[in-house]
This record gives C-alpha cells, structure tokens and sequence, in this order.
C-alpha cells in the first residue's frame, strides 16, 4: 500500500520533509484503526483486507500531506 501511494512522483514530492509526520501517522493507525489492523494482522491476501488497507491509508495520507490519492472502493468483487 505504501509503495503504491509513494509510485506517484507527485506523492513522493510532497511528501519530502514530512518523514516523521507520515510514520506517526502509520503508526497510529496500526495501534488505534481496528479496520486497519485488521486487514495487516489477518487474511493479507483477500480482496477485502486488501481494499481496507489501501483506502485507510490513502485516506490518512491525503490528511497528513494534503494530496488527492484515489480511495479504492470494492464493486463487485474487485478493486475500483
């Protein structure tokens, strides 16, 4: 999920200087999202959990560094 939101050079250029903004940010939520601790301490593999993790940290990503990365959603069974 990271190296996906970071593929974007734009990311990656905003994202330069907000090191500790970001882990915190990681860190938070593996220690206070139940749906994003859910989907990296269980099942990695299934559509859902993989869904799960991409959207909750796009979501957060978006907040901590103010950029526009899509949030995936599942329709019928597959990742949009």
């Amino acid at each position: 999920m990271m190296m996906l939101s970071f593929s974007d050079p734009s990311v990656r250029m905003v994202a330069r200087g907000k090191a500790v903004e970001i882990e915190e940010a990681f860190k938070n939520l593996c220690t206070t999202d139940i749906d994003f601790k859910t989907s990296i301490e269980t099942t990695t593999k299934s559509i859902s959990a993989t869904c799960a993790r991409i959207s909750i940290w796009n979501k957060t990503l978006n907040d901590v560094i103010n950029t526009n990365l899509h949030v995936p959603v599942i329709v019928g069974n597959k990742i949009i």
